[in-house]
Parts: C-alpha cells; structure tokens; sequence
C-alpha cells in the first residue's frame, strides 16, 4: 500500500505541479518561494545540529514557537527550521522568529511528493523532527525515519473519524504509520488508549501546548482607537465563526437587542475568505467592515472583521467572546487565546477537538457551555448583564492554566 502511494506521488507530480500554480494565481501560494514547496532552497544550511519543527498554520505555529523557545533555552547548540503550509502563517511567524538571531529559519512544507521529500530532507539532514498536532504525510515521514531522524508527534490528537480509519488501515492493510515515531505526546487524555491501539511508541500526556503559549500580540494604537468608536457600547464578540453559525449568532443577536438596544455585534470568522458571503446576510443591517477601514459609529448595529493577525485587538478589548466551530460540527476552537488576553469564553457544546480543555475549564467555573440556542441567549444575556461573571470566568480559568506549566518537563521527554 505504501509502495502504491510512493508511485502514484511521482505519476502525480505534473497534476500537483499545475495545482501549485493554480495556488499562486489565487494567491494561496506566495509565488518567490515556490521552490520550497518542491522541496528546494537558497538558504545555506546551518551548522551543527539540526532540529525541524513542523506547524500546519496559525494556530499550530503558536505552539510551535513555545516549543523552539523552550527548545533554544535547552540546547543552545541547535539551530531550527519551522516548516508550514499557509501564506498566513508566513506573515505571523517572519516576525516572531527575528528574536532568534537567524538561529530559527522558516520554510514552506515541501509537497508530500517521493523526489521533493528527498530533495528536502538530503539537503537539510536534520537529527530531531517533531511534528504538531495531527498533520501526517507518509512520504515524509517513511523517509525521515529511513535516515534515522528522532520523530516525535507534539500535541497529538486524532478525531474519531481519524481513528477508526488508521485502525482499519492497520488491520486490513498492515500499515502503521504511528510505528514510525520514536514518541507521541498527546493533548488530551482521552487520545492516549487510541494511540496506545495503533502504534507501540511511546504514548505520553502533559496537557495542550497551546496553554503554554503566549499571548497573542495586538497594535495598542488600533486597540484605543476601535475603543474610542464603540464609547461604552454592549459588545457581544464572535470569533472564529463557520458556515450557518452566524445566522444562528445574529438570531440571538436580535434577541439579545430587546433588552440592550445599543449591542454591537462583532464577528470574526474562521476564514475570512467567507466575508463576502457573511456580509450578505447582514444586508439589512447597518454593517462596518474592517478591511474597508469603515469607522464603528452609533449606528453601527455589527462589525465584520475580515483581516488577519488582529485577534489579539478584539480579544483584549471585549471582557467575553462566543468561540464558534462548536454549533456546527467542526470540533470547537482553541479558548487559551481569549483567556490569555482576559477574555472570558462561552462555546457551544460541539468542541471533541478541545474535549477535555472544554471539559475542566467549564468543571472548574472557567468557561460557560450552551447546549441550545435558547440557553446561548440565556448565558449571553447573563454575561451582559454582569460584568463581575466574566472577571470570575477569567480568574477561574487562568488560575487551571497556571496549575500545569509543563513546557520544561516536555522538552527534557524529548532530549
């Protein structure tokens, strides 16, 4: 089965090549450094030992960066390239990494093609890979361990979809992908027996990397302005918003306005891409876009953020945020960010991908869960209506995070 995919990689290669370049014309490739994706580069290869860090985008590259940073403090010998796959993490992690001293350099993934993995991995023969999260490309990964690289899977997690077909990938096609790796370390508790099932690496649990993460980044200007446009109005943020959830957020919306007239809703959804379409179904609204650099004004009844890397600026300025991903069956998304910038968390109760984080913050008073729209409307309102409620979320909730600092004791595992 291996042997099939290795081949049709190669018969594939010119569909992939023409695919790529339809990429660029969209603008989701960044056409300088193309070659990177066929596994090529300018860049000379560091000296000394070699570790490469691998992060599908934004949100795994945020975890990334505590790993390299723990990493550097240990092993001050080492140098590291971080691979990803968007153009968006691109622009986040150019300038995250200067603080290193050219001791990180940032590429883009290689296609998962059998010439261009070689290509990748002979030029920059690294000693330490570690792959975060789920992203499994099987070229790569057969290839890194046919030359003897230490593999490691950080902050694993496998949907049940994922795992019910890896398992009859094992039974029936005897192919274990997991074997592969010298070590997984998983994010929730809950994944260690499944892994434990398809592979006999070793299986370890500390937490979610992204809890060890820093605080999103923000423009203190953009904030104080945006403050100054909205004047003490009622905010009820959106963020990370999907496909059909927010006609469902503008229904509460509308609901919530009986009692608080001057509500401004704003939405950030989870691919901007979708703007266009979002704003049609707010054409009977007195709507600001972002991207438009449209001011909020007191007319202003919804606010539609369609530009990337300003997260921080909403999280920091709203004291709660609806996180979506969770009404649709999408898995939820990553709460550690709002917290960090003490922004209290409310979700729906669609969030297997963040299960267990879900789980205890809200065991621990540390976060709000809506099993309904109806009770969406009742905990918004609540919210809304006492401040006090978000501080206590907030309190609560950072006081579970800063029980498990595990960054150091990870790294050491991992040496």
């Amino acid at each position: 089965m291996l042997s099939l995919y290795k081949i049709l990689s190669i018969l594939l290669f010119p569909f992939i090549e023409l695919w790529l370049f339809y990429r660029v014309y969209k603008g989701k490739e960044d056409k300088k450094r193309l070659n990177e994706r066929f596994g090529n580069t300018s860049i000379k290869r560091p000296d000394g030992n070699l570790y490469w860090v691998h992060a599908v985008s934004v949100g795994e590259a945020n975890s990334a960066l505590i790993l390299i940073d723990q990493i550097l403090k240990t092993d001050k010998s080492c140098s590291i390239i971080l691979t990803t796959t968007t153009t968006s993490s691109n622009q986040i992690i150019s300038q995250e990494i200067k603080k290193y001293d050219n001791k990180v350099i940032h590429q883009f993934l290689p296609i998962d093609s059998l010439y261009c993995v070689r290509s990748f991995l002979n030029y920059w023969k690294f000693s330490k890979i570690f792959f975060i999260e789920s992203e499994i490309w099987p070229n790569i990964i057969y290839e890194s361990k046919k030359l003897g690289c230490q593999l490691n899977l950080i902050n694993a997690r496998i949907s049940p979809k994922s795992y019910k077909f890896w398992l009859i990938a094992k039974k029936l096609f005897f192919i274990n992908i997991f074997s592969n790796f010298d070590k997984i370390i998983v994010q929730d508790k809950n994944d260690i027996a499944k892994f434990k099932n398809l592979t006999k690496s070793e299986v370890l649990f500390f937490g979610n990397l992204k809890s060890q993460s820093k605080p999103l980044l923000y423009d203190d200007k953009e904030l104080s302005k945006i403050s100054k446009q909205i004047n003490n109005r009622p905010i009820l943020l959106c963020s990370s918003t999907h496909d059909k959830e927010e006609e469902i957020l503008l229904d509460c919306y509308n609901e919530l306005q009986k009692q608080f007239s001057d509500l401004l809703l704003i939405i950030i959804p989870r691919h901007i891409n979708r703007s266009k379409n979002i704003a049609k179904i707010f054409d009977k609204y007195n709507v600001a876009i972002r991207s438009a650099n449209d001011k909020i004004t007191n007319k202003t009844q919804i606010y539609l953020v369609d530009t990337m890397n300003e997260l921080g600026i909403f999280y920091k300025l709203c004291n709660f945020t609806f996180i979506g991903g969770s009404i649709e069956n999408i898995g939820g998304h990553n709460p550690y960010e709002a917290i960090k910038l003490d922004c209290a968390v409310i979700s729906g109760e669609k969030f297997f991908n963040f299960k267990e984080i879900y789980q205890n913050l809200e065991k621990n008073n540390g976060c709000l869960i809506a099993k309904s729209q109806k009770d969406l409307i009742k905990n918004l309102t609540k919210l809304l209506e006492n401040n006090k409620l978000s501080k206590e979320l907030i309190k609560n909730s950072k006081s579970l995070i800063n029980k498990n600092k595990f960054i150091d004791k990870l790294v050491d595992i991992l040496n």
